[in-house]
């Protein structure tokens, strides 16, 4: 009764329990992960200091942008393959050169720490990043 008690307390780990395809064999695939980046259902997450684009208004939301919203960010640098979702690859694209606060502004965001969201994300979201 204990045990079976217990396990009931026992919270799942957010981060840990997204479905989606990792694609490891995939990876290294320089081709394939060329033709993710060029495909207009790829979607991009920015992070600026370890803190990931979120919507701004009402509950917290990654902030995805198209391939063609990346585009200033991918000049600059190397994209993150971080796996496929519902069929569209999913990318972390680091901010390098861009203000930041030009980026949010442009995205309808602001830069935040996973961490203070990641409870109430979608398990898909939260895992991806």
């Amino acid at each position: 009764m204990l045990v079976q008690e217990t396990k009931s307390l026992v919270k799942p780990n957010i981060f840990a329990g997204a479905q989606f395809d990792r694609a490891a064999g995939l990876r290294r695939d320089a081709e394939w992960i060329a033709e993710r980046l060029a495909d207009s259902a790829s979607r991009f997450a920015p992070v600026w200091r370890l803190k990931n684009l979120f919507t701004a208004d009402g509950e917290p939301r990654v902030r995805w942008l198209s391939a063609r919203e990346a585009a200033p960010l991918l000049g600059a640098s190397t994209p993150v393959f971080l796996g496929m979702d519902d069929g569209a690859a999913r990318f972390a694209v680091e901010v390098v050169h861009e203000d930041p606060a030009d980026v949010a502004a442009a995205a309808g965001g602001e830069f935040q720490e996973l961490r203070r969201h990641g409870a109430v994300l979608p398990p898909r979201d939260a895992g991806l990043l």
